[in-house]
């Protein structure tokens, strides 16, 4: 059965942001890599380079740097938004693009092989939920399992100049080792925020039902959210370190839930949830995920959506 991942279905968690292509290799700030203790972020930057384009009406997809384990979209058509569909395997991602100049970085996210990748038009006249397929691409790539998940996308979107990412350089010592860096970045995200259980209500009954931009600045200032909150912080400061760092979404026993897995040498992919320490901590039985992420079974994640 496929996986499907269907950003609207999924909107208690996912966000669609617009995202712009800021050059094509990691980019460092070397000023600030003079301050003593500062440990300078490196930013693997997305690039539009327009070697490999397809085109239709209003719609632009870019897969020049696929190697790298992403593609560029770009949506100027007739309607407010458009949909891309991404197949690979038996996985099936579904990503709202809203009408835009600047480019969106979507992230490959099943590996190695064959990608089919569609951009959809609302269909107004066969219904609300009707699309129509405009474009679509055939990509046979070869990924580095690790390279995917240090470049900035749509869920996961940060520049050197974030106020968040220029904080991690100074919450972390240049002589640490990536364990270490792990451990603090885990640390203070799970320390220093707070779970925001009114967006949390919110969220469970409906009230809110779609959170369309996730900024780290101000998850960063706020110091308060969700599950996705924390990870997206805890995921943008890891791969400003040049950690790779998947933002994951799915389920924590029986709760829609989001976590990151990290990538360590020699350990592979290990899981992080800073959102069930900072449960741990604040023992709040009005959390809703209170009563799945505690108790003597421990927790079973499985994972649903990967970026």
């Amino acid at each position: 059965m496929r996986a499907l991942s269907i950003a609207l279905a999924c909107a208690l968690f996912l966000a669609s942001s617009i995202t712009l292509a800021m050059g094509a290799s990691p980019s460092q700030n070397t000023e600030l890599d003079l301050i003593d203790n500062y440990r300078a972020p490196v930013i693997y930057c997305p690039e539009a380079s327009q070697v490999q384009v397809a085109n239709a009406p209003g719609c632009e997809l870019d897969y020049s740097n696929a190697a790298n384990g992403y593609v560029m979209v770009k949506y100027t058509g007739c309607y407010e938004y458009a949909f891309v569909k991404i197949l690979h395997d038996d996985s099936e991602n579904i990503f709202r693009i809203l009408w835009s100049e600047n480019y969106t970085t979507l992230t490959l996210s099943g590996g190695s092989g064959l990608y089919v990748v569609g951009f959809y038009e609302p269909a107004v006249s066969a219904g609300a939920d009707a699309h129509t397929k405009v474009l679509q691409t055939e990509l046979r790539v070869e990924l580095d399992e690790c390279l995917p998940y240090l470049y900035p996308n749509q869920m996961v979107w940060f520049t050197e100049e974030n106020a968040a990412i220029q904080f991690g350089g100074e919450l972390l010592d240049p002589a640490m080792t990536d364990l270490e860096v792990v451990e603090a970045v885990y640390h203070y995200t799970s320390d220093t925020m707070s779970i925001n259980y009114e967006l949390e209500r919110q969220i469970s009954s409906g009230a809110v039902s779609e959170r369309l931009v996730l900024d780290v600045d101000e998850i960063y200032a706020d110091r308060s959210g969700v599950c996705l909150d924390y990870a997206v912080l805890m995921a943008a400061l890891l791969r400003s370190q040049q950690i790779p760092t998947k933002l994951v979404i799915g389920y924590a026993n029986s709760a829609w839930h989001s976590w990151v897995s990290v990538y360590i040498a020699e350990e592979g992919w290990v899981l992080y949830d800073p959102t069930y320490a900072a449960v741990k901590k604040y023992s709040n039985p009005l959390s809703i995920h209170f009563a799945h992420l505690t108790g003597q079974g421990g927790i079973n994640y499985v994972e649903v959506l990967v970026y």
